[in-house]
């Protein structure tokens, strides 16, 4: 696999809001380009809990380098079911960092 098909993995719970939260786990998409970077598209849905899902769609903040490898932000809002949502706010995995091959 080259390093712009790399991904990251997640896991993380959402906010608290109407009595529970939600567990979200997934793999990003591969790297989309940026000017400053990159980043990769996020797109699930949350666990089921109190009689309903939310999808989780949007894209991870360009990336943090440390120490040669580096990973991204998750911030994102989950789809309004149920006459809520929830807040999704994590890091993923960390990656090697490479040359851009874009």
């Amino acid at each position: 696999m080259s390093w712009c098909c790399h991904t990251h993995r997640f896991n993380t719970v959402t906010s608290f809001n109407c009595g529970h939260r939600h567990a979200v786990s997934n793999t990003t998409g591969t790297v989309i380009p940026t000017c400053c970077g990159h980043e990769h598209p996020v797109k699930t849905g949350t666990s089921y809990v109190d009689g309903h899902v939310h999808a989780v769609c949007g894209c991870t903040c360009r990336e943090i380098k440390k120490k040669g490898k580096h990973l991204h932000e998750v911030r994102l809002v989950t789809s309004f079911k149920d006459g809520h949502c929830h807040v999704v706010r994590t890091f993923t995995t960390l990656a090697p960092n490479r040359p851009y091959c874009y």
